[in-house]
């Protein structure tokens, strides 16, 4: 007898604990999850699926996003380093991709820089940091970004001349023009 109500005890417990489980689950996104749940992805991740890839191999893109970024380091000193953030640095440029229409959501390009002040009776360092997230507002296909990081990563007779003359996808403005509104 005390086997069965035991038995019984345990059985209830269970249940009860499996159906507190359930009800705490998350709840899955709306929309048409593709991907294992996920809706969006980077255009990193997208470009390394084969796909992506057949638009743009994903070292193309490494290579394409690190050469922009030394268009930045070429043109910083004399914009956008001046000043206390001399060692302005991108950090990473970052674009969402809708998964299910391979459509450009946006992208972000996030930039640090430091200082660090010296207390001259103590001796004392004090760093200052600062990030900046930089919205690009651009919009497309990842064929567009593909086109444009592509026009945009060859620097030019000045070096710079991607993130000054190459328009955005979807947007009427350049690199250099969203990041004199973020930085």
């Amino acid at each position: 007898m005390h086997k069965l109500l035991l038995i019984l005890m345990i059985s209830c417990y269970l249940a009860a604990t499996t159906n507190l489980a359930k009800a705490m689950a998350p709840t899955p996104p709306t929309g048409t999850p593709t991907h294992a749940g996920r809706e969006y992805e980077s255009a990193f991740n997208y470009f390394a699926r084969e796909a992506g890839n057949r638009i743009m191999p994903i070292t193309e893109h490494a290579e394409r996003v690190r050469a922009i970024n030394q268009q930045f380091a070429d043109i910083c000193g004399d914009t956008f380093c001046a000043g206390d953030l001399s060692n302005l640095t991108p950090l990473d440029f970052t674009c969402s991709v809708r998964i299910a229409d391979h459509k450009i959501m946006g992208c972000l390009w996030t930039f640090a820089g430091t200082y660090t002040e010296i207390d001259t009776q103590t001796g004392a360092m004090r760093p200052h940091t600062q990030n900046y997230h930089c919205d690009l507002a651009l919009t497309g296909s990842p064929s567009e970004l593909t086109t444009f990081l592509r026009t945009a990563s060859q620097g030019g007779e000045s070096g710079y001349e991607g993130l000054t003359k190459v328009s955005l996808p979807g947007a009427s403005h350049t690199l250099y023009q969203a990041l004199v509104k973020c930085l």
